[in-house]
């Protein structure tokens, strides 16, 4: 039987890669505000979207840079505006007696994290009860809360991947007409330059 070897280079970055993983995992479980549900997905694929960066060759691996970045941005955003959600309290003022209602900003996001979530939750849950027989208890709010927060952030990864490649493909047609002009253009300019 013949082994499966694995250069040293890739088990480092295999390593390395699920080192970040679990330290992701370690700073979001047990939040109460869903994070590590939300991201899980995009997780996974921003891990193969490594793999194919680091195994593509050329204007490919624009896409892939991109689907990272943007897949990154994503996810970070919607840990974030989970994370640190506006909420508002009232308290009541020792000194006056009277009801103090305290707001906190929030993340930047959080209210359209928060709304868009809302939204699909109750359409979800108005579904007669034929139609969503799975969608009861803790594991389905889990894998729709996962499924629901994959959507928009992959939608984001794959724009800003689909946009790196073709700000690749548009510098690479300008980088190859310029070098595929006739010589006698650039040698009238130039002699036209020193009359």
């Amino acid at each position: 039987m013949k082994l499966l070897r694995i250069a040293l280079r890739t088990q480092m970055v295999l390593v390395g890669v699920a080192a970040v993983d679990l330290a992701v995992i370690r700073a979001f479980w047990g939040s109460k505000h869903h994070v590590l549900e939300g991201i899980a997905l995009t997780g996974l694929v921003l891990n193969g979207g490594l793999y194919f960066l680091i195994r593509a060759r050329g204007r490919h691996r624009a896409f892939w840079a991109g689907l990272l970045l943007a897949g990154l941005l994503g996810a970070g955003s919607f840990a974030w505006a989970m994370s640190h959600p506006k909420l508002s309290a009232t308290i009541l003022d020792q000194s006056t007696g009277r009801p103090v209602t305290i707001h906190s900003s929030g993340a930047p996001l959080s209210d359209e994290w928060e709304s868009y979530l809302n939204l699909v939750e109750d359409s979800i849950e108005g579904l007669p009860d034929h139609l969503n027989p799975y969608l009861n208890g803790r594991l389905a709010e889990v894998l729709a809360d996962a499924c629901i927060a994959f959507v928009p952030q992959m939608a984001v990864a794959l724009v800003g991947g689909m946009l790196l490649w073709l700000i690749a493909l548009v510098a690479a047609a300008a980088i190859r007409a310029v070098r595929c002009r006739p010589p006698q253009v650039v040698a009238r300019g130039i002699e036209g330059a020193a009359r």
